[in-house]
């Protein structure tokens, strides 16, 4: 009789444990809005330009195609096409920016993470976030639906993603992820002048309500807080450190100069990061401390640096203000970190290669810059918390276990 009763009891036992295992081991994910860093989304471009200053440039392309990047183009033979592509055209009269006349472009596939996995799909080295979306896509999350990015045009300063309504579109990113996700809040990851872009957007275009109700934290990775000083040295002498390793200096120059993000990045005075005792650069005649920039911009020959450099900084009247959202930020340090530039004869000055010092920090952006986000404890009532992580490169943390493991801890809990 017993025997029976257990045989007729399996039935519901078996359905017990089906209804109340999947709620013992339930995972909750955070959705995750990505803001990569400058030059790390995909640019796409369409001609239909009535001339080109080189007879061997395509002047119509009818489709969209990929303007950054495409590593063929930026050779020495086809760069000049790309260089003519990619400028930007300051107006005086008018104080704006514009593209190339008769160039269109755009970022690639807002929304999705294809435009900032990886800058040229057909070359290994130009990965950027592929690591990272692929890492939490073995977690159980979707490119598309609740892990996804928000590309951006990164040769714009922040008054020109305001007037090209970028940051209506991220905005409107969140509010479609939050609601989509079963009104979870989500998580905005972001990296490097994506640490810039994202705080703008969240001290000055949405509101304090807005944040707490769509919002649930703000992950940074080697946020250049308070710029870099490499920015300099691309504006002075130009800067083929990164991508534009097979041009000369002085041929990337002008194109970088043209860019309002470079201005954006450079060192912010204050007396807690760039003071006055921080000498950036040096010439036979002068030195220039973060105080400073704007006489040196003087110097360079550019008749329109001294006024786009002005326009950023009256963008951004406050930019150490806490973006009063729970925030927790990485960064990495203890590597060798380009700080300053020395021009020792007086011929070098601007055109010349300078000889560099060197600070601590992540490789690319000094400690001054990347520990800002310290300060906002104690300045709001969310809770900071910062990660230094050793040896950590600012590119390199993107792929690093320990960074990602810190990152799937905030968004990855099982209930």
């Amino acid at each position: 009789m017993m025997a029976v009763l257990c045989l007729a009891l399996i039935p519901f036992v078996f359905l017990l444990l089906v209804t109340l295992l999947p709620h013992a081991n339930a995972v909750t994910r955070k959705p995750i809005v990505i803001v990569p860093g400058v030059m790390g989304s995909q640019l796409e471009a369409r001609l239909h330009k009535t001339s080109s200053s080189h007879m061997y440039c395509y002047k119509n392309y009818d489709k969209w195609y990929r303007l950054w990047l495409d590593m063929d183009d930026i050779l020495p033979i086809t760069q000049n096409c790309f260089k003519e592509n990619i400028k930007l055209h300051y107006s005086t009269s008018t104080g704006r920016y514009s593209d190339t006349e008769g160039v269109d472009i755009r970022v690639t596939d807002f929304g999705n993470t294809t435009g900032i996995e990886t800058l040229d799909p057909n070359i290994a080295s130009a990965s950027y976030f592929d690591v990272l979306v692929e890492y939490f896509v073995k977690l159980g999350y979707t490119r598309g639906l609740d892990i996804r990015a928000a590309p951006f045009d990164w040769r714009l300063g922040p008054a020109e993603l305001l007037e090209r309504h970028y940051f209506d579109a991220l905005r409107s990113l969140i509010e479609s992820t939050f609601a989509s996700q079963g009104n979870r809040k989500v998580t905005l990851l972001v990296h490097s002048m994506g640490a810039l872009v994202s705080h703008y957007f969240l001290t000055t275009f949405v509101t304090e309500n807005w944040k707490d109700k769509y919002l649930d934290q703000y992950v940074t990775l080697g946020g250049v807080w308070a710029g870099c000083s490499k920015a300099l040295n691309a504006l002075i002498s130009g800067d083929t450190d990164q991508i534009f390793k097979l041009s000369s200096r002085l041929y990337v120059r002008p194109l970088e100069r043209s860019f309002p993000s470079d201005y954006w990045l450079l060192p912010i005075p204050s007396n807690d990061t760039w003071n006055t005792s921080v000498v950036l650069v040096t010439t036979p005649t002068s030195s220039y401390s973060a105080y400073d920039i704007h006489k040196l911009i003087d110097k360079l020959n550019y008749p329109n640096g001294p006024v786009m450099y002005r326009g950023v900084v009256k963008s951004t009247p406050r930019p150490f203000l806490p973006p009063n959202v729970t925030t927790h930020c990485i960064y990495g340090y203890d590597l060798q970190t380009a700080e300053s530039f020395h021009f020792g004869d007086i011929n070098s000055f601007p055109n010349g290669k300078p000889d560099i010092g060197y600070s601590k920090g992540d490789g690319t952006v000094s400690l001054r810059s990347l520990r800002v986000c310290q300060k906002w404890e104690g300045q709001q009532v969310w809770p900071v918390k910062s990660y230094e992580m050793k040896g950590a490169d600012h590119f390199g943390m993107l792929d690093d276990r320990d960074v990602l493991k810190i990152i799937e801890n905030l968004v990855v809990s099982s209930n």
